[in-house]
């Protein structure tokens, strides 16, 4: 069964403050409050898996294989600051939207391209520090999926990483030998291999980022069996916008519930601990609060 849309569960939400008698809508709230819970809460979701270290489903794991590619040179020498960087062939590297790395010896220069000629010669580069000489190694980023989050970690795969069956392990930049990086330009996230694989298989597994909803029409991640988080996560959050003294006690139990019977069980006995929290609360141990919206 295909996940519900974000004004499904708005209007689940909004059948069950009518069964309370309780006149809380769309209405007094205005549409884009009411996407905007959602996300949240969508969001949320996905993090309290995280929170309790419970094994992830297979909704919230990617995996992306691809070839690696060989690296290339610098046709001419290259200022700092400089917007269009030529080399010997770019036919390898991303079409639109790219990255790469010049480098000299152990030193590196990361940068980003909007435009590639599937030649030569890369346009709307940004990011460029220092001044590189010709014929200097530049290597290609892979860019990753739109959905990567965060590398998985696992005792075959590595941090998540693998060349050839090899596990690799992250690093924050430069990778050397069995290391790897992962360059945000705040766009698009890429992978940043040593300078020496320039062939072989890599395959990338990795944690899945929840989707931003920002539309009546778009489609939520929780699937529907465990959607009834989001449905009492949104009254709780409008009684508490409406009527900031409102008891939520219900809302939060409920979605505690959910949450038991989505988290694998593997990880029953870290189930129990995340359950407790809620029941806790009143005791001063920390909870984790679904209901801020920063």
């Amino acid at each position: 069964m295909a996940n519900s849309t974000v004004s499904g569960i708005i209007g689940q939400a909004e059948g069950l403050l009518k069964l309370e008698g309780d006149d809380l809508g769309l209405s007094a709230l205005g549409s884009t409050l009411g996407i905007s819970f959602v996300n949240k809460l969508n969001i949320d979701f996905f993090d309290e898996f995280h929170n309790v270290g419970a094994s992830l489903p297979s909704y919230m794991k990617g995996e992306k294989g691809f070839d690696a590619v060989d690296s290339t040179k610098l046709n001419g020498a290259v200022a700092a600051g400089a917007n269009s960087i030529t080399v010997d062939d770019s036919s390898d590297f991303e079409s639109a939207n790219g990255a790469g790395v010049i480098r000299v010896s152990t030193a590196y220069d990361v940068f980003d391209y909007t435009t590639n000629d599937g030649a030569t010669v890369f346009t709307g580069v940004t990011n460029v520090d220092f001044a590189h000489a010709d014929d200097t190694t530049v290597s290609r980023l892979y860019r990753l999926p739109d959905n990567f989050d965060i590398p998985r970690t696992g005792r075959r795969k590595g941090h998540g990483v693998t060349v050839n069956d090899v596990p690799y392990f992250q690093t924050a930049e430069n990778p050397l030998y069995n290391e790897f990086a992962i360059y945000d330009n705040g766009t698009y996230k890429f992978l940043w291999l040593p300078k020496g694989v320039t062939s072989g298989n890599i395959m990338v597994v990795y944690d899945k980022k929840p989707t931003t909803l920002d539309s009546d029409d778009d489609t939520v991640d929780v699937p529907v069996e465990h959607e009834d988080y989001l449905v009492y996560g949104l009254v709780a959050k409008w009684k508490r916008t409406i009527k900031q003294n409102a008891n939520i006690d219900f809302e939060m139990a409920m979605q505690q519930r959910v949450l038991q019977r989505a988290f694998s069980k593997k990880s029953v006995g870290k189930i129990v601990r995340a359950a407790n929290a809620f029941f806790n609360r009143k005791r001063g141990v920390p909870m984790h609060n679904v209901f801020t919206d920063e």
